[in-house]
């Protein structure tokens, strides 16, 4: 670790070995699996720059940042801290450590920092204190929980049609495998742009799944679940592990999977699997702010609380003003490229 800045009795310290900073991001509170170093190093393979910040105070780490470089024309940059910071509950430590970062930002030519912790809504005054002003969400600002201590109390929990649809996959012969082979991630993107052509939203290329499946192989940390039968695939999913989390990254079926309800059974199989690894806590992934019947995202936010997701709302999304007058322009940018694409 290489120690970059001081003020008052803390220092920022890069980080640069991937055990420590993973050890203590994932045993924080608010740690996210976007602020982990694999999810740095996928993004590093696609024009962003990794650079993991500590916050040490009196021997004592009191904060944690994972910040991505977007280079900008001019040697500018705009920053982005996915699901950051991580302060495990150390809210008071925010002001110092985003001066001491904000000054390292502006030497790489910063405009803004984009931050979306994953913090109890309440907490949100604590970037408000700090010139935070509200922007647009590039992640979900709301995920749900499932509580994987109890064993098979977890299905007990679920809905009574995601318990009957589980049964029904299993009694129509579904059969479901977990593969920790890469080969699988083309077999589930298959089913991923099945998905995507029929509620038609927008995938990455093969290669990215293939690329963040690399990244988390490193440390075991992935499983793809296919979903097979009359020896077909019919449906996938790819979940991924940090900490003592297991967390629903990408899920796809085709038709036939849909009828016969194998999305559920790969639930349930992946469930299983996350016990028996010790995952106390299941991630469902981003959901919508309290979706409605009839808005985008309530399809997939109801499957979730089928299961027995308990929503949960962080603090929200935020820009940080590295450079005052640069932030200023790259606001005013960012607002005439927004209704360019709405004019569109």
């Amino acid at each position: 670790m290489i120690a970059t800045d001081t003020i008052g009795a803390g220092r920022l310290v890069a980080c640069t070995d991937p055990i420590t900073w993973d050890a203590l991001v994932s045993a924080a509170s608010d740690g996210s699996i976007l602020q982990s170093w694999a999810w740095g190093e996928l993004k590093a393979r696609y024009g962003w720059e990794p650079t993991r910040y500590l916050w040490i105070r009196e021997g004592e780490v009191r904060g944690a940042i994972s910040v991505l470089r977007k280079p900008l024309p001019g040697g500018l940059a705009m920053h982005y801290a996915p699901r950051g910071p991580v302060l495990n509950k150390h809210f008071a430590e925010w002001p110092q450590l985003w001066e001491s970062l904000r000054r390292r930002l502006a030497l790489q030519g910063g405009t803004v920092l984009k931050v979306d912790p994953e913090w109890p809504a309440e907490s949100r005054y604590v970037l408000q204190y700090t010139s935070a002003r509200p922007a647009h969400s590039i992640q979900h600002q709301a995920t749900a929980l499932i509580d994987m201590r109890d064993g098979e109390g977890v299905f007990e929990r679920m809905s009574a049609s995601a318990r009957r649809n589980m049964r029904q996959a299993s009694g129509a012969g579904v059969v479901v495998e977990s593969s920790l082979q890469i080969d699988a991630v083309d077999r589930f993107y298959d089913m991923l742009a099945a998905t995507a052509d029929r509620q038609e939203f927008t995938i990455r290329s093969r290669a990215y799944y293939r690329d963040l499946f690399r990244a988390f192989d490193k440390q075991g940390q992935v499983r793809v679940y296919l979903a097979n039968h009359a020896g077909a695939v019919v449906g996938g999913s790819v979940m991924v592990t940090y900490g003592d989390r297991l967390i629903y990254l990408f899920s796809g079926s085709n038709d036939e999977g849909r009828r016969l309800k194998a999305p559920y059974l790969i639930q349930q199989h992946a469930i299983r699997d996350g016990q028996a690894r010790g995952c106390r806590t299941y991630d469902l992934w981003g959901i919508p702010v309290e979706p409605k019947p009839g808005d985008a995202g309530w399809g997939y936010a109801h499957f979730k609380t089928m299961l027995g997701g308990r929503p949960v709302t962080f603090a929200g999304a935020w820009d940080l003003p590295v450079h005052r007058p640069l932030a200023v322009a790259y606001h005013l940018a960012e607002r005439v490229l927004a209704r360019q694409a709405v004019a569109v």
